[in-house]
């Protein structure tokens, strides 16, 4: 009985994957965000430049933000307010260059990076903060280096080279602030 039972199992599974009837695992559903990305990305490194440097710009921006509510440090709250500024200024740029290109919300990973500034115990902000901020001009500043070498958009590429060294500049002030 269970023979049968095993081969009557198996037939159906068979029959099934003959007919195309097994139902595959069906992805998440992808956010406004996830969508962005990925039409940005196929369409070449110009807009995949565009969604990074946007990401970018909005981590600076609301950490930034955060640092500057909660920090008790002067130094950490002048950097974070230039951050405000200076990153709130090239994102109006890309916007100017990229229009409806440039995302209005963060991607996944930028909320999370967000959520982990938000999330870190007052003791602690300030290190937290400043880690993030030199990770991400580490990562901006590769960003912008690449894609002034290989970005087929003239106006993007100056875009990059007119930013990159205010990237540079805010690298080098996060690992002073990191040294301290």
């Amino acid at each position: 009985m269970k023979n049968a039972l095993l081969c009557a199992g198996t037939a159906a599974l068979s029959l099934s994957l003959a007919s195309g009837t097994v139902l595959a695992q069906q992805p998440a559903p992808m956010d406004k965000a996830d969508k962005a990305r990925m039409a940005n990305e196929a369409n070449g490194p110009d807009n995949a430049f565009i969604l990074k440097a946007a990401n970018s710009n909005m981590f600076e921006i609301e950490s930034s933000k955060i640092a500057v509510s909660r920090s008790k440090n002067a130094d950490v709250k002048k950097f974070a307010q230039q951050m405000i500024t200076d990153h709130t200024k090239a994102g109006s740029e890309l916007k100017t260059i990229a229009g409806a290109k440039v995302p209005t919300d963060p991607d996944p990973a930028t909320v999370a990076r967000i959520e982990k500034i938000k999330a870190a115990k007052d003791d602690v902000f300030d290190a937290a903060y400043i880690d993030e901020q030199n990770a991400a001009h580490d990562e901006a500043v590769g960003l912008f280096t690449k894609f002034t070498d290989s970005g087929a958009d003239p106006k993007l590429k100056g875009f990059a080279d007119k930013t990159l060294p205010t990237l540079k500049m805010h690298q080098d002030h996060a690992k002073t602030l990191k040294a301290k």
